[in-house]
């Protein structure tokens, strides 16, 4: 935005294929990094290749592996749509840091929910955050890990997480058609919200 790039690719792509594009090419690219970097994890558990040290456990499992991806996919979709709206607000650095801090807390707080759940991973918090969108995202992977998670909570965070989906991605594709365009102005948080007003 700052070198009008964006204008001369705006010229061949619509802006809504634009932002879908960014946005799936940087998590598909992240789920492929995170997929390789499971693989010894996928062979030790699919295999009797290689064998761990007895001071060493594994309770992993190829379905607990398959979930992780599958949120790891969800969760990146969720918060680069997210960063891609912001992104598109403001034309520098400086500017954007105004509008990140909001994002931020909702990767903190979660954060700071799953490093708590070593004391006591079945509290009532942990339940509500490890199902609840954003939140889950970061916490349900970490409390599966320390204690038998029911299927339906599962199932029912990861149906959350893409209803959120739907609603995010038109808000997004929204705010991005405009701001991407929108230079030489900070808009002010009330002309933002107008624009989710706006018909695409």
């Amino acid at each position: 935005k700052n070198n009008r790039i964006v204008e001369i690719i705006l010229s061949s792509v619509s802006s809504k294929d634009l932002m879908i594009g960014k946005i799936l090419g940087s998590t598909i690219t992240g789920v492929a990094q995170m997929g390789i970097w499971l693989s010894p994890v996928i062979v030790l558990i699919s295999t009797t290749w290689f064998a761990l040290p007895k001071e060493f456990t594994l309770s992993l499992n190829g379905l607990q592996v398959f979930y992780y991806l599958i949120n790891y996919f969800l969760g990146l979709l969720t918060y680069l749509s997210l960063f891609a709206t912001i992104g598109a607000i403001f034309d520098n650095d400086q500017d954007a840091q105004s509008g990140i801090w909001p994002i931020t807390l909702l990767i903190m707080i979660p954060f700071f929910i799953a490093l708590s759940l070593t004391n006591n991973p079945d509290n009532q918090l942990a339940l509500i955050a490890s199902i609840v969108p954003f939140s889950s995202i970061i916490v349900m992977p970490a409390r599966f890990t320390l204690i038998d998670v029911p299927l339906w909570q599962f199932l029912l965070s990861i149906a959350l997480d893409i209803a959120v989906l739907f609603v995010i991605f038109p808000l997004a594709g929204k705010i991005y058609k405009i701001g991407i365009l929108l230079t030489g102005k900070k808009p002010t948080w009330k002309e933002v919200f107008q624009w989710l007003k706006t018909s695409n």
